[in-house]
């Protein structure tokens, strides 16, 4: 028995013209079940399938770009992260790089997980200061470069 079909197919035109279809195929039976030809509905999905190739390659190309900066944080010495500190002073950390680890002597997962270990690894004397030396936030405006001194004990 014959079944039903769905697929999409690229048409070229004689002008170099280019789209897409959807093409719903479903087998048309006599009155004996036998094939006598087929019933075909399609429909331009041209937009639909460009829309779908720009977010496939955004994606590739995002997925290249975290590569890549994940390739530059692994060989960088220091620790690269992304922070945010809420409006009671709590850190989190959004990104903490591999190279934490050799500095700080905790994991980048550990660091964005408990992020609170961190201060362990500070002299006790730079702890107090280490968020006050955060910037004021203001929303109106971008954020601020930050630079931060703190020694590290282990």
């Amino acid at each position: 028995a014959q079944r039903a079909v769905r697929f999409e197919i690229l048409v070229r035109g004689r002008n170099a013209c280019e789209w897409w279809l959807d093409t719903d195929a479903r087998p048309l039976l006599d009155a004996n079940a036998q094939l006598i030809g087929w019933v075909c509905i399609q429909a331009d999905v041209t937009s639909q399938v460009q829309l779908r190739e720009a977010m496939r390659v955004s994606d590739d190309e995002r997925r290249l770009a975290s590569e890549r900066v994940a390739m530059i944080a692994a060989n960088v010495p220091g620790m690269i992260f992304q922070m945010r500190i809420d409006g009671e002073g709590e850190a989190q950390f959004l990104y903490a790089s591999p190279g934490a680890l050799s500095v700080y002597g905790l994991s980048a997962e550990q660091i964005m997980r408990e992020p609170q270990h961190l201060s362990d690894a500070l002299n006790p004397e730079d702890v107090p200061g280490a968020p006050a030396q955060a910037p004021e936030a203001d929303l109106a405006q971008a954020p601020k470069p930050w630079h931060i001194e703190h020694r590290i004990i282990r």
